[in-house]
């Protein structure tokens, strides 16, 4: 990958949202750059350190490289 990276500001707006899955809670979160494409995820859950937090962890950062390559915009 070439080409310059688009840095995100230290305050911007961040949108926060539980939900649950199989009986876990979970808390995500996405941070938006200016023009409004996802920049990062974030997804918590309440049971640290357990099998179904990793998971829930490593599928944020996937999707987090993803909207780098394919960004998203809403409509």
């Amino acid at each position: 990958m070439t080409g310059l990276r688009n840095c995100l500001r230290d305050r911007r707006a961040h949108w926060l949202f539980r939900f649950e899955c199989d009986g876990q809670s979970y808390t995500g979160g996405i941070g938006r750059f200016d023009d409004g494409t996802i920049a990062e995820v974030f997804i918590n859950g309440t049971k640290v350190g357990t099998a179904a937090e990793t998971n829930a962890q490593d599928a944020a950062i996937v999707a987090s490289r993803a909207a780098l390559l394919v960004p998203w915009r809403p409509y």
